[in-house]
C-alpha cells in the first residue's frame, strides 16, 4: 500500500539533493531534471517497498545513476549509427516549382495561427540548404509585390 503522505514527505526532503545529483551525474540541467522526475516515479511505483527501505535516497541515487547510464549508452550507439550513416546527402538549389509554390501559398492578416503555422513548416521543408532560403524568401516577396 502506496502512503501519499509519506511519499510527499520524501520528495519535499530530498528533491534538492537529488536535483544537484542529477545535474553532477549528467552535467546539463534539463537532463538532470528528466533523470530524477522519473526516478521519483519509479520510486513512487515501488514506494511500498522502498518505504522501509533503510535508505530510499541511496536506492533513489541508484536509479537516476542507472538511467544516466542507459542514456549515454543510447547516445553511443546513436553517434555510431549517425557516423556509419555519413554525412546527409547535398541539397540542390530550388526548383522553379517550388519558388511557384512558395508565391502561391497566402500570407497575410486573414490567416488564424495554426494556417500561418503550416505554411511556415511547408516552406521550411523547402530550406534544406541555408543558401537558398533567401533565394526563395526573395523570389517569394517578388511575386507577393507584383
Amino acid at each position: 500500500m502506496r502512503d501519499a503522505q509519506s511519499f510527499d514527505d520524501f520528495y519535499r526532503s530530498t528533491a534538492r539533493r537529488m536535483a544537484r545529483y542529477g545535474y553532477a551525474v549528467a552535467g546539463d540541467h534539463t537532463e538532470a531534471q528528466d533523470l530524477v522526475q522519473e526516478a521519483y516515479t519509479r520510486a513512487w511505483r515501488h514506494w511500498g517497498r522502498l518505504a522501509v527501505h533503510p535508505a530510499p535516497e541511496a536506492w533513489l541515487r541508484l536509479v537516476v545513476s542507472r538511467l544516466a547510464t542507459d542514456r549515454w549508452r543510447r547516445l553511443r550507439s546513436w553517434r555510431e549509427a549517425l557516423r556509419l550513416a555519413g554525412p546527409p546527402p547535398a541539397v540542390g538549389p530550388p526548383t522553379e516549382d517550388s519558388v511557384l509554390l512558395l508565391q502561391a501559398l497566402p500570407s497575410g492578416p486573414g490567416l488564424t495561427d495554426l494556417c500561418r503555422a503550416a505554411i511556415r513548416r511547408i516552406r521550411m521543408s523547402f530550406c534544406g540548404a541555408r543558401g537558398w532560403c533567401a533565394t526563395v524568401s526573395e523570389a517569394t516577396r517578388g511575386g507577393a509585390a507584383r
